[in-house]
């Protein structure tokens, strides 16, 4: 007979293991007599109660099942599968006797039917369970998989078990679309730059949401030693088998080693895995130290060429640029011609170039930074004063970049000066004969006080544009 918390006769005529049936009769006439519309339910929790064989079921509930449904947390599961696997059939079939003895029930003889009840309650746990997780989101229910499984230890028994084993069934649509998934993106062939991002940029959510969903699992596989991370191993083999086509047919570094962190981050729970890992992201860096010292022996022929090409702005600007009065217009016109139409245009083209190394890159930005500054104090002697300002800005950017600290402090001091002394637009001419026109008009309308009004006037003007 299958029974559940709520539909305990014992629950529902409101009477003890204990009660004899005189008080299981009046206790049923009483509730039917006060609730009429019930009478038919009470009927037949009397009818369970006074039967030696069926009452057997609502014993075992009572004596197990209260302490595990009355206070059920699904957050608190270990401690529901410790007090389920405590439960010892030869000892609750003594429980039941002794309650008999008193209730003038017969004893019961052995132990099977306790154990069929038993298999019932396990049941019911796991579908109390499983009603909790359909009410959850996929995010949550991996939350309180991970909850659980981080707390496990050696010693966890059925509860646990069936718990894990409907995750796992909730989480298989989740594992195989994963894998699907990388297996394409493994295909991908890497003939363009933009499909090595293009597989970062997939497969990384990917990975991250399996190992998310995978590791409870995992973590207790690991807890009772049965080793079984076949599907996990076979992502990680199937991701870092791209990264090492990468490195082997497109001789590159950078891409390999994204993936191996990404790798790193998401599958190192696993410590058989976090070792394998361990070792490629060695390999790796160490790699890409050597190439590094390489290129920092042998310098590429396009940093050279761009490096000598930034130190050619410079030398044109030392040569055509006047730092003193008369030269206004020459300096004018080189920035004009040269500077704004030339110079600036080559900047922003071998700047976009790629494959410089990141010591490379911050020399070039050096050289940036003193042409701005070059080309800012050329223009201080002319008549673009706000194109100082963003010349010695842009100095600013470069030096910063350039990572060289007193480069970096020189032009923030240039550009701090700069920005006190800059002038603001002068009065146009418009505004001048604003002004003298009002002076007048309040002259002729007013005599003196129109007079004073219009210098009052003239005042709050020249005194906003100081």
């Amino acid at each position: 007979m299958t029974l559940t918390f709520e539909e305990n006769p014992f629950h529902v005529l409101k009477v003890s293991i204990y009660d004899t049936k005189e008080t299981i009769n009046e206790q049923t006439d009483e509730l039917s007599f006060e609730n009429p519309d019930r009478e038919e339910i009470f009927e037949q929790a009397r009818t369970i109660l006074l039967n030696p064989k069926k009452r057997i079921a609502a014993e075992v509930w009572k004596i197990v099942g209260d302490d595990i449904f009355n206070d059920f947390n699904i957050y608190n599961l270990s401690r529901i599968d410790e007090k389920f696997s405590a439960q010892n059939p030869k000892i609750i079939c003594e429980q039941i006797n002794s309650a008999r003895a008193k209730s003038k029930f017969p004893i019961v003889q052995d132990t099977t039917a306790v154990k069929s009840e038993l298999k019932d309650i396990r049941y019911d746990i796991r579908e109390k369970i499983q009603g909790i997780l359909n009410d959850m989101t996929r995010d949550g229910r991996i939350r309180l998989a991970t909850d659980i499984a981080d707390n496990l230890n050696g010693d966890f028994g059925v509860i646990v078990e069936d718990f894990f084993e409907g995750y796992r069934l909730e989480m298989n649509t989740l594992f195989d679309e994963a894998d699907k998934k990388i297996v394409e993106l493994g295909k991908i062939k890497f003939q363009f730059k933009g499909e090595f991002s293009q597989f970062l940029y997939e497969a990384e959510p990917i990975i991250k949401n399996f190992c998310a969903a995978r590791k409870p699992l995992d973590k207790m596989s690991l807890v009772i030693g049965t080793a079984n991370f076949h599907e996990t191993e076979r992502i990680f083999y199937e991701v870092r088998s791209v990264a090492i086509k990468i490195f082997n047919e497109k001789n590159l570094i950078d891409y390999p080693l994204k993936i191996a962190k990404i790798l790193e981050e998401n599958f190192s729970y696993l410590p058989t895995l976090a070792e394998k890992i361990h070792e490629d992201i060695n390999f790796l860096e160490k790699q890409n130290r050597l190439l590094e010292e390489e290129k920092t022996r042998h310098p590429n022929k396009k940093f050279l060429e761009t490096k000598r090409t930034l130190e050619s702005i410079i030398n044109s600007i030392d040569n055509e640029i006047h730092f003193e009065k008369g030269f206004e217009k020459s300096n004018l016109k080189f920035y004009h011609e040269q500077f704004r139409d030339v110079h600036e245009k080559t900047l922003k083209r071998v700047l976009n170039l790629k494959g410089y190394t990141s010591d490379e890159q911050k020399i070039l930005n050096g050289l940036c930074a003193i042409i701005y500054l070059r080309i800012a104090v050329a223009t201080t002697w002319t008549e673009y004063p706000q194109k100082s300002y963003e010349f010695f800005q842009a100095a600013l950017y470069f030096a910063k970049k350039s990572d060289d600290p007193e480069l970096i402090a020189f032009a923030r001091k240039r550009l701090d000066e700069w920005e006190k002394i800059i002038d603001k637009p002068k009065i146009n001419f418009t505004e001048w004969l604003f002004i003298i026109l009002t002076i007048i008009a309040g002259t002729i309308l007013f005599g003196p006080i129109g007079l004073i009004t219009g210098i009052i006037i003239v005042a709050k003007i020249l005194n906003k544009d100081k």
